[in-house]
């Protein structure tokens, strides 16, 4: 997408390079003006305008966006072309330096204009995203409002929080906003497949693994800033790994092993959040106790009808874990109710495994 500017880029420095490597072989030969007389002098001044003739390009492609880098290059290329001015300037001026000043002028010139169009494009692609997203949200409500179905309806509202977020992120130029306004569009997706009669769990599965790939887009974005630990690194890569084997499940079909893997991911991140200082939400922390609600009504009865007294008593243990954990999360004491959780995963797991569940 971008090789026609990088192109043109490349073509003009090195035009620019030519043109003033040649005016430096004359000003080797005659380094100082004498009397006003046209010659490299001359030349390098007419230069140093063509410059800023480029700045005041430049200046008005990077007024209208965000991007750091863009203003940055921009004030790179302004600072050095006031030095060659001054330099240029001087009774006993050094005209080799001179144009060496402003060829990295227009370089730095050019690369913000660069940078500028390609966060440009960038915008534009992401806020058809958030366009596409507001559509099939859209689209999919009144069936979904109309098939009286509570997954349904949870995807949908998911959905519009996720797409919440995402314009807000593009308001602020965060990256976040094309993983967020994705999202949001998948869920929406998955709730016109619920409401249209698809299955409970893989649903749920579905669900789950989108939104620990919400939790791990935030991790990323923060690890992006800080210093990161060698333990954090540990639990991204862990958490990353289980959200692929998740997905893997899911597409062969095997949704309770890809909603058990998703779930396992999602406490991971969120161990991972706590350990860059971000505490889980109860927001957050709710659909994890919905989809372990959902998946240990599904192994319930196969559990029970196994007859091992081992794993019923581990199933029963679980449900009471998931209670506690509703009403911690209730009353807002959530890295307690994290930790039941937890446990809570840990035991349905091992009730499963001891009943021959999979």
């Amino acid at each position: 997408m971008y090789g026609t500017v990088q192109g043109v880029s490349v073509m003009v420095q090195s035009r620019c390079a030519l043109g003033l490597a040649a005016l430096l072989l004359l000003a080797l030969a005659a380094p100082a003006r004498a009397g006003g007389a046209a010659g490299p002098a001359t030349q390098i001044e007419t230069e140093l305008r063509r410059t800023d003739t480029l700045l005041d390009r430049a200046r008005d492609e990077v007024a209208g966006v965000r991007g750091a880098f863009a203003h940055e290059r921009l004030r790179r290329a302004v600072e050095t072309q006031r030095k060659a001015w001054v330099e240029f300037r001087r009774p006993a001026h050094d005209l080799r330096r001179v144009a060496a000043l402003t060829r990295e002028a227009r370089s730095q010139a050019l690369k913000a204009i660069e940078a500028a169009g390609i966060e440009r494009r960038a915008a534009q692609g992401v806020s058809a995203l958030l366009d596409r997203a507001e559509q099939r949200g859209a689209e999919v409500e009144p069936a979904v409002r109309a098939s009286g179905s509570a997954i349904a309806v949870r995807l949908l509202d998911q959905g519009r929080r996720q797409l919440l977020r995402a314009r807000r992120a593009w308001g602020e130029s965060d990256p976040l906003a094309a993983r967020l306004a994705s999202l949001a569009q998948s869920l929406f997706d998955r709730a016109g497949r619920v409401a249209a009669g698809e299955g409970a769990v893989s649903t749920a599965a579905a669900s789950s693994i989108a939104r620990t790939e919400a939790l791990l887009a935030e991790a990323d974005a923060r690890l992006a800033q800080e210093t990161i630990a060698s333990e954090a690194k540990a639990l991204r890569a862990q958490a990353g790994d289980l959200l692929d084997r998740a997905r893997e499940a899911l597409r062969h079909d095997t949704e309770r092993e890809a909603l058990r893997l998703s779930l396992q991911a999602r406490e991971t991140a969120l161990r991972l959040l706590a350990r860059l200082q971000r505490r889980p939400t109860g927001a957050e922390l709710l659909p994890a106790l919905e989809d372990l609600e959902a998946l240990r009504g599904e192994v319930a009865p196969e559990i029970t009808a196994s007859g091992d007294p081992q794993a019923q008593a581990q199933l029963e243990q679980s449900g009471t874990l998931l209670e506690n954990a509703r009403q911690l999360l209730a009353a807002g004491r959530t890295e307690e109710a994290v930790a039941a959780l937890a446990a809570a995963e840990s035991l349905l797991r091992e009730a499963a495994d001891a009943a021959g569940v999979r």
